[in-house]
């Protein structure tokens, strides 16, 4: 999703961290390119997760990942976050979805 507001996006993180047992997060080396002025950057990488909780909380998956970056006063700073392209997303398995050919 695009314009999530930040209250969103960390109220769904704090889900996810408060209902795991087990978070595992690999990324490969990043790319990371300064725009003309040093004032703003992007870094790119390919982000793979596993999650493993409660009930269906169970999810994996791999993007490529884009995080923007602006220089302020107190140095760098993340602004924006956002998955360029799912390259693959498996969702928990519903037995209610099995029953119906559904995976």
């Amino acid at each position: 999703k695009r314009d999530v507001p930040k209250s969103a996006v960390m109220a769904e993180k704090r889900r996810v961290f408060d209902e795991a047992r087990t978070i595992n997060i690999r990324i490969d080396p990043p790319q990371l390119i300064v725009d003309p002025g040093a004032r703003s950057g992007r870094m790119y990488f390919r982000k793979t997760y596993v999650i493993r909780g409660k009930g269906k909380l169970n999810r994996s998956g791999e993007v490529l990942q884009e995080l923007r970056w602006a220089k302020q006063e107190d140095g760098w700073k993340i602004v924006s976050e956002r998955d360029l392209r799912v390259i693959r997303s498996k969702k928990p398995f519903n037995r209610t979805d099995a029953r119906h050919g559904r995976e």
